[in-house]
C-alpha cells in the first residue's frame, strides 16, 4: 500500500478534485436556470445555462490532467515497489535457489506492475465516482431539498453494510485469482526454453502444464467475477429502492410546487447519473477488496525478509576448501572467512547435493563490509556495466566479464559459482588462467563443475 501513496497519486487526485467541483458547478447552474425559468425574469436563466455550457466544456481540462497523471501514478508505483523490492533482497545471492525464485520473480517480472495499475486506476474511479456523486448530491440537497440528501445517506449506509459483510467472501476469490494468475506466470517464465527445445516430451509436458494452469486461471477468474457481481447486485437493488421511493414520495407530494418540482425534473438525469456513480463506486469497492488482498500478497511474498536455516541445506562434513597450500575441511563459515586474509585461489569440494552453491550464496551475505564480486552459473543477465549485461556466447560472456572486473578498483573478494558448467574446454583454459591471474592479487572463491 505504501508504494501508491506518492506524489504522483496526489497530483492526479487533486486535478480529479477540481474537475468534479465543475461538474457540481454545472449541476448548481441548471438548477438556477430552472428556478431562474419559472419565475419573473425567465430571461436570466439564459446566464445560468451559459454556465452550465462552459462548465461542461472547462472539465475536459481537469480531466484530462488527472488522466496523464494517473499513468504517472501507475508507473512511479511500480518503481517504488522495485527499489523497495532491492533494498529488501540486495544481495541475498541466496534467493537465486529454486524455491525462492519461483515465488518471487513473477511478482517483480509482471505481477506487481498488474496490481500496481488495477490498483491505483480503481482507486482513481473511486475517488472520481464518489466525488460526482457526494458533491452532486450536496449540491441538490442545498440548492433545491434538504430531505434529498437524507434518502442518498440512508442508500449509503445499505450499501456499506452490503460491503463490509462481504469482505471475506471477495476476499477468498480474490486470493484464488491471484494464485492462478501467478502459478500461469511461473509457467510462461518456463515455456521458452522449453518450446525451443527439440525434445517433444519436454514440449508436451510444458504445454499440458500450460493448460492446466490457464484453465485454472479462468475458473477462478470467472469465480471472483461472479462474486463481485453478485455482491454489487445485491447491495445496489437494495439502495435503488430507497432512493427510488424517496425520490417519487418527494415529487407526488410537490406537484403544486412549480419551482420545485421542475427544479427536481430538470436534475432527475444529473440524479440518475448520481445514482449510476454511485452503484459503480460500490463496484469498485467489492473489487478494492480484492486487489487489498493481492497487496497483502505482494508484500508477504516478495517484500518480507527470508531466512535460511544453513544447518538444513549445507552439509559442512563434505565440503573442503581446497588452495595452492592445503586442503582444509569446512567445519563453518568462519573456515571460509579466517582463509580469506590473503590473496590466492580458494576452490569448495564436494559431492552433488551438499550445499557448495548455498554456503557461496550464504557466505556472500557475511562479507557485507568487503566489496565483493559474485559470478553465478549463468551470467548472462547480469549488469557488469552500465549499458547492460553482455550479449555474447557463454565463453566470451565470462571473459567479458572478468575483463571489466579487471579494470574495477577497490574489489576485496571475487566469488564464482560453477563458472565452467557452460564453457568449452578452450574457453574453460582461458577463464581458468585470467583468474590465477586475478587470485595474485585478491581472494578468488570458485565452485567448479568440473571436478
Amino acid at each position: 500500500m505504501k508504494d501508491l501513496r506518492n506524489t504522483s497519486m496526489r497530483i492526479c487526485l487533486s486535478w480529479e478534485l477540481c474537475a468534479q467541483l465543475v461538474v457540481a458547478l454545472s449541476t448548481w447552474a441548471i438548477i438556477k436556470a430552472s428556478a431562474t425559468a419559472v419565475g419573473d425574469n425567465p430571461k436570466d436563466a439564459l446566464v445560468y445555462l451559459a454556465t452550465f455550457v462552459i462548465c461542461l466544456t472547462v472539465v475536459f481540462l481537469p480531466n484530462a490532467l488527472a488522466r496523464l497523471n494517473l499513468v504517472k501514478w501507475q508507473l512511479e508505483s511500480f518503481s517504488r515497489y522495485v527499489k523497495r523490492f532491492s533494498r529488501v533482497h540486495s544481495s541475498r545471492q541466496i534467493l537465486a535457489r529454486d524455491n525462492f525464485r519461483r515465488r518471487m520473480e513473477p511478482w517483480l517480472t509482471s505481477e506487481a506492475r498488474n496490481v500496481f495499475d488495477d490498483a491505483s486506476d480503481t482507486l482513481y474511479q473511486m475517488v472520481s465516482t464518489f466525488l460526482n456523486s457526494v458533491v452532486n448530491i450536496l449540491v441538490v440537497g442545498l440548492f433545491l431539498e434538504p430531505t434529498i440528501i437524507g434518502y442518498y445517506a440512508v442508500a449509503t449506509l445499505i450499501l456499506f453494510v452490503v460491503h463490509r459483510g462481504s469482505k471475506p467472501y471477495i476476499a477468498r476469490h480474490a486470493n484464488s485469482a491471484q494464485s492462478s494468475r501467478n502459478n500461469l506466470t511461473e509457467r510462461l517464465l518456463a515455456g521458452f526454453v522449453n518450446i525451443i527445445n527439440p525434445t517433444k516430451s519436454f514440449q508436451e509436458n510444458w504445454s499440458k502444464n500450460f493448460n492446466d494452469s490457464y484453465e485454472g486461471l479462468v475458473r477462478s477468474e470467472s469465480q471472483y467475477s461472479i462474486a463481485s457481481s453478485l455482491v454489487s447486485f445485491i447491495g445496489t437493488i437494495s439502495a435503488l429502492m430507497v432512493i427510488c421511493v424517496g425520490v417519487g414520495y418527494f415529487l407526488y407530494t410537490n406537484t403544486e410546487n412549480l419551482a420545485l418540482f421542475v427544479g427536481m425534473l430538470v436534475t432527475i438525469p444529473r440524479q440518475v447519473q448520481i445514482i449510476q456513480s454511485g452503484f459503480y463506486f460500490f463496484g469498485l469497492s467489492v473489487h478494492w477488496s480484492g486487489i487489498r488482498e493481492r497487496l497483502n500478497t505482494l508484500e508477504k511474498d516478495s517484500l518480507s525478509p527470508i531466512s535460511v536455516d544453513v544447518k538444513e541445506d549445507i552439509n559442512f562434513s563434505s565440503i573442503q576448501l581446497h588452495s595452492a597450500n592445503a586442503n582444509k575441511p569446512v567445519s563453518d563459515f568462519s573456515t571460509l572467512i579466517n582463509e580469506m586474509n590473503q590473496p590466492g585461489r580458494y576452490t569448495l569440494r564436494g559431492p552433488n547435493g551438499c550445499g557448495k552453491s548455498t554456503l557461496l550464496a550464504l557466505f556472500s551475505e557475511h562479507l557485507k563490509d568487503k566489496k565483493v564480486v559474485f559470478i553465478p552459473t549463468v551470467a548472462s543477465q547480469i549488469f557488469v556495466k552500465e549499458s547492460g549485461p553482455i550479449s555474447d556466447s557463454s565463453g566470451k560472456t565470462m571473459l567479458n566479464i572478468l575483463e571489466t572486473i579487471v579494470g574495477q578498483k577497490n574489489i576485496d573478494i571475487l566469488l564464482l559459482d560453477e563458472w565452467d558448467a557452460n564453457l568449452d574446454d578452450s574457453n574453460v583454459n582461458q577463464v581458468d588462467a585470467k583468474l590465477s591471474i586475478l587470485s595474485q592479487s585478491i581472494p578468488v572463491v570458485e565452485i567448479r563443475h568440473r571436478g
